[in-house]
């Protein structure tokens, strides 16, 4: 279930899931919050809400993308970095496991590493990144 800041379930959003292969999955969440996708590829995957409601500066990709790990837990408080052309931006995934980042429209492909230990020690995961594909424009 995808959830607000509140606790409350997001309904009829749009959402992208980035498999293992490379490939996407789109839907919209059901009445409760929740998307059902089968028979996805092996290995990580991200999932993306594909709208936000957040204010920015000109026009920007909201990149809102969540990561759970094989249990279905959150990858809470881990390090990432986003590449995106000659922008990069770097923080910790929030406590649900999201990767909140607001990129200007003028750049659309990138690469994201997530690290799984906050030391950075582990070998990381890294995915290709069309920012489109995941994101949002908006003003």
């Amino acid at each position: 279930m995808v959830k607000d800041e509140e606790g409350r379930p997001l309904v009829g959003q749009d959402y992208v899931l980035g498999t293992g292969d490379g490939s996407f999955r789109k839907g919209r969440l059901d009445a409760e919050g929740r998307c059902l996708v089968e028979k996805i590829p092996a290995g990580p995957c991200f999932f993306a809400l594909k709208s936000a409601e957040m204010k920015g500066v000109g026009k920007v990709h909201f990149l809102r993308l969540q990561f759970m790990d094989e249990d279905g837990e959150p990858m809470a408080g881990m390090p990432f970095e986003l590449v995106v052309g000659d922008l990069t931006f770097a923080g910790d995934t929030s406590a649900d496991g999201r990767v909140i980042v607001d990129v200007p429209v003028t750049h659309d492909e990138g690469e994201l590493t997530i690290w799984t230990d906050v030391d950075r020690e582990e070998e990381p995961y890294v995915w290709p990144i069309k920012i489109s594909e995941v994101a949002e424009k908006k003003a």
